[in-house]
């Protein structure tokens, strides 16, 4: 009979090794969860570096960029935060639900349990990728997806005693699309709390609350060495951007595919079949087929989160075609 969870024994995180998806072995689900050390800023899988960071301000500062599993925006990692990693054999693990886009929703219950257990703050859903404590963000929730094989993955940053949140200065979109994180100011759990927490007792918290979920069902293993997590600052930028309620979706044709990403949340085989589909159609698709493109791409079992309207993928896929076009009559 498969085991329901494992935790694998761990004291602390190095930031850059976050990133990795792991799989469960014959357990139903997986979670790392530990006190992270050292400092970095953590992209989200589709981000590119050139379209989100001030990249020249990040110049001779020694901070480290590294690349995370689940979709999203870029966020600061390191000590005074917990991270948390659920690696699930599939939404539906341990009791959720088949939708990949409820997973995040259901499978963030435990953590809302953990940090209101830690004082007399409830913790509640802030909806899409933050929970709240006193009406305010303290961490940041976010899921990624592969649609072949159904393997899921939610990702937290707990702020313990400092923040997830980036320097305004460095957020590219910062002032150009609406503000994030619920236009909130993000506060700490000691700042909530109003004294010191230990962050092994955050960690301490949400196990217990993971192990309730299992029944009980709860093993411990041994981590498995874990790829360093890296970014290619030279890889091309977007040239084509739009916002969502997400924050910003991007787009660039390259060799063989029209490259998706941005700061939404998708499954990532998905994302990327759509992207050579959509290169194969070419530039003058037309609007119907592309739309159809488009939702071929995220029918049901796929995930797609933070886009509002669907409308906005073909959007930014026609400005990539024709910067593409501009570019190539310039030269």
């Amino acid at each position: 009979m498969a085991r329901r969870l494992v935790y694998a024994d761990v004291r602390s995180l190095d930031a850059t090794r976050v990133g990795a998806w792991l799989h469960p072995g014959d357990a139903e689900a997986l979670v790392v969860c530990a006190p992270i050390v050292g400092e970095a800023i953590a992209l989200g899988a589709f981000q590119r570096a050139k379209s989100t960071l001030d990249v020249r301000a990040l110049e001779g500062s020694g901070t480290t960029l590294v690349r995370r599993a689940s979709g999203g925006p870029a966020v600061r990692i390191g000590r005074g935060r917990v991270h948390v990693a659920l690696h699930l054999r599939s939404p539906d693990a341990l009791g959720g639900v088949s939708d990949p886009g409820r997973a995040l929703n259901r499978h963030v219950r435990p953590l809302l349990r953990a940090l209101t257990s830690l004082g007399d703050v409830t913790a509640t859903s802030g909806g899409r990728d933050v929970i709240l404590m006193g009406g305010e963000p303290v961490a940041w929730v976010g899921v990624a997806h592969e649609r072949r094989t159904g393997r899921t993955v939610v990702e937290a940053i707990v702020n313990v005693s400092a923040s997830f949140a980036l320097d305004d200065a460095l957020d590219l979109a910062h002032g150009a699309i609406a503000p994030r994180w619920l236009g909130k100011p993000v506060r700490t759990i000691d700042q909530v709390l109003g004294r010191s927490v230990e962050p092994a007792l955050v960690v301490e918290a949400i196990l217990r609350e993971l192990a309730i979920t299992a029944e009980g069902q709860i093993d411990r293993i041994e981590l498995p060495a874990l790829p360093r997590s890296r970014v290619d600052l030279d890889q091309a930028p977007f040239t084509a951007m739009v916002e969502e309620v997400v924050g910003l979706l991007g787009a660039v044709v390259e060799r063989d595919r029209v490259a998706l990403g941005g700061d939404l949340y998708a499954s990532t085989d998905a994302l990327e079949a759509l992207g050579a589909e959509l290169f194969a159609l070419g530039p003058d698709v037309d609007d119907a087929r592309l739309s159809a493109a488009v939702d071929a791409a995220f029918a049901e079992g796929t995930l797609l989160l933070g886009v509002q309207h669907r409308g906005s993928i073909g959007k930014v896929v026609r400005g990539a075609w024709q910067a593409q076009k501009s570019d190539a009559r310039g030269r």
